[in-house]
């Protein structure tokens, strides 16, 4: 092996690996039509990997998942730089594995004809759900910010093409019940915990809208639904669950069902 290949950094192959001719085509490939470039599709990549909080995952997980969550991520047509918030490279048991980030999904939507409302409602709103084969959620706000109050509940409605519509509607008391019971990360504390002290309506959003796309008829190549991102651009580290219960991996990060 010669000075200048040992020397080289896991970015700079990682870099190098991205521009060879084996794989520099197939992402191409994957990106035609998306409006996306290889350029720019490979700059995001390497500022997202580039991070202080992404050492664990460049250094330590199988090189080949890296090229083929990021394969998985062109597949999608998403770019994975943290400050959009699309989709991330996270690792688990020692494979790097790309989780969709709700904005992705709702880039995704919108890809396939979908038109994605999603909002929260306050104390101090006026608001009422229907339900049925025209769902509405109709809500007057209140403005006045000593009497709008805390967030109650959140709503995601999802318009097709066809003019059909589907609702997606949860209670505060809903949302925080799933956080509680299935984000091991949450419990865990640190930038889950934070997310939801600090951000909570944009967490409560997350939710809802992770909800709904189960129905949606989207492909997410390389996503596992049994697991989730933040809703902030979060510390990379090892989500491997430290134990079995035999019913399959929990949701690793807050209350994205």
């Amino acid at each position: 092996m010669s000075k200048e290949v040992a020397n080289i950094s896991p970015i700079q192959s990682i870099s190098k690996t991205l521009d060879s001719e084996a794989f520099a085509p197939k992402i191409a490939a994957s990106l035609d039509g998306t409006g996306i470039s290889p350029e720019r599709f490979k700059r995001a990549a390497l500022a997202a990997l580039s991070r202080p909080e992404a050492a664990y995952l460049v250094e330590k997980c199988n090189r080949q998942s890296i090229y083929t969550a990021l394969m998985n991520a062109a597949a999608a047509g998403l770019e994975l730089h943290p400050a959009l918030g699309q989709a991330y490279l996270v690792p688990r048991g020692g494979e790097a594995t790309l989780q969709i980030g709700y904005r992705g999904l709702i880039a995704l939507a919108a890809r396939s004809g979908l038109a994605v409302e999603v909002d929260v409602i306050f104390a101090g709103d006026k608001y009422s759900v229907v339900k049925g084969t025209s769902p509405e959620v109709r809500v007057e706000p209140e403005f006045d910010a000593k009497k709008k109050g805390e967030w109650v509940a959140v709503y995601c409605i999802t318009h097709y093409a066809s003019g059909a519509k589907t609702l997606t509607f949860m209670t505060r008391a809903e949302v925080e019940a799933l956080r509680d019971r299935f984000s091991d990360a949450y419990k865990r504390g640190g930038a889950a915990a934070k997310a939801w002290r600090e951000n909570p309506e944009e967490m409560a959003k997350k939710t809802a809208i992770r909800r709904a796309a189960k129905l949606w008829p989207v492909s997410v190549p390389g996503d596992d639904e049994n697991e989730t991102v933040e809703h902030q651009t979060p510390p990379i580290r090892d989500v491997t669950p430290q134990q079995s219960t035999g019913g399959g991996h929990l949701d690793e990060l807050a209350a994205n069902l």
